[in-house]
């Protein structure tokens, strides 16, 4: 049987932390924005075999300077061209992900189909923008950009926020509100703290 005071003591540690969260959202800065469009036809083609994952990360680097050095965490997303065919996109997401770890589809009901992804990343921000790419294990869950969306579209946009880490996980919270800002096709939230 719990005990009342435990109880209390417990639901007085829960509003301590999320008193302690408001704090850090308030002072948190999210006016460094920065975009950066991705040129899928210049990336490097994915090679399984190549052991020399530096010499991708150097290419990638010399494309991407800034988002390859962004060692901070980041809230981001990922916008679609105009004038595509979103079914094809899911199509080609799907048959993807038969090979390798893609991102789910979302399983919002009114998707908003110019936005394709939302997330966040704790720290080192560059180290998910590459696995986004699609350069990390077939078993890594990301975007896998190279290996379905080069047909289908030759540039996306990226904007991202850097955002400095938190042991709060703050980057969480501002993921779930961006997402459910602007619904994006692939991506879903496990727990929406935000109406719990």
């Amino acid at each position: 049987m719990i005990e009342l005071a435990k109880l209390i003591e417990k639901k007085n540690e829960v509003i301590n932390n999320l008193q302690r969260k408001i704090t850090q959202l308030e002072k948190l800065d999210l006016s460094e924005k920065r975009e950066v469009t991705i040129n899928l036809n210049c990336l490097p083609e994915f090679l399984p075999s190549n052991p020399e994952k530096r010499g991708i990360k150097s290419i990638l680097h010399d494309i991407f300077g800034d988002v390859m050095s962004e060692d901070r965490g980041a809230v981001y997303v990922f916008h679609l061209p105009e004038n595509i065919e979103r079914n094809k996109i899911l199509d080609a997401l799907k048959e993807c992900s038969l090979l390798r770890n893609t991102s789910s589809i979302s399983n919002v009901k009114n998707r908003n189909y110019d936005v394709l992804y939302v997330g966040s990343y704790k720290s080192h921000f560059c180290n998910r923008f590459y696995q986004h790419l699609g350069y990390a294990s077939r078993g890594t869950g990301s975007l896998q950009l190279i290996h379905w969306a080069k047909p289908l579209f030759p540039e996306i946009k990226l904007t991202y926020f850097p955002i400095e880490f938190s042991p709060l996980a703050l980057h969480n919270l501002i993921e779930i509100a961006m997402f459910k800002a602007v619904t994006p096709m692939i991506g879903r939230i496990e727990r929406d703290i935000l109406n719990e």
